[in-house]
């Protein structure tokens, strides 16, 4: 999370989280509380701030991640090379869906993610893929104790109506739009100068961006197999943001 006076930038992994604290880092005119890379608020935290959060469609998501694998990066590329995986890194779209096959298994949450592996005693990873764990643990408060607690998806539902954080939502695909948006209203207040931020956000480069695997295709091809799969896993993004 990235913590100021009066709002709290949620930031789960691969939403464009390092671009958007650079923001922060560089316009915002309030006194910065904490910064702790991708993690979550305590049950005890400030409700009367305001809360924001990026989010972005699992599938995007996945393949971002596998493009960053390709260029021989992250801990999850170490993983599958220990398994004897690493050929699955080719940087072709292929490639990714061998990848994703795998990665969407249950069985692979240790290869993913140790903490998502073993919330819940297990049984998280079994309700809700890698990308959705990566939203609800940055939108709800104390996930290790509440999401663990789940042991459905009507609880999960019921859980994030009833504490979830955020009520503004920076959607990767109108990254610009939205931030802008943001900008101009809720965090106005908090921005040196709202015009040379929004300047910054719509002119300057992307940090941290992963050359895709689909750079030169028009569109991500999946089996149907697949498709329903992905669905499957990341059915609450699907509910709760149409992805």
């Amino acid at each position: 999370m990235h913590e100021f006076q009066s709002f709290v930038y949620l930031a789960p992994q691969k939403t464009g989280t390092t671009f958007i604290s650079a923001m922060l880092d560089q316009f915002c005119k309030e006194e910065q509380v904490r910064h702790r890379s991708h993690v979550p608020m305590e049950a005890d935290c400030d409700r009367s701030k305001f809360y924001f959060i990026s989010v972005r469609d699992p599938l995007d998501a996945y393949l971002s991640l596998y493009s960053y694998g390709s260029g021989a990066q992250g801990s999850m590329r170490n993983k599958f090379e220990d398994e004897g995986l690493g050929d699955l890194y080719d940087g072709t779209l292929s490639g990714f869906n061998e990848w994703l096959t795998l990665v969407l298994k249950r069985r692979k949450a240790a290869a993913l993610d140790r903490v998502y592996a073993k919330l819940g005693d297990g049984k998280t990873a079994g309700l809700i893929g890698l990308q959705t764990y990566r939203y609800l643990r940055a939108a709800l408060p104390a996930p290790d104790r509440t999401l663990a607690a789940c042991r459905s998806e009507d609880e999960i539902r019921q859980l994030y109506r009833e504490m979830k954080l955020p009520t503004y939502f920076v959607r990767y695909e109108k990254f610009n739009a939205d931030l802008v948006a943001l900008l101009r209203g809720p965090l106005s207040h908090a921005m040196r100068d709202v015009e040379a931020a929004v300047n910054f956000v719509e002119t300057a480069p992307r940090i941290n961006a992963s050359e895709r695997v689909d750079a030169f295709h028009d569109e991500i091809k999946l089996g149907k197999k697949l498709k329903r799969k992905l669905a499957e896993r990341e059915w609450f993004l699907h509910e709760e943001f149409g992805y």
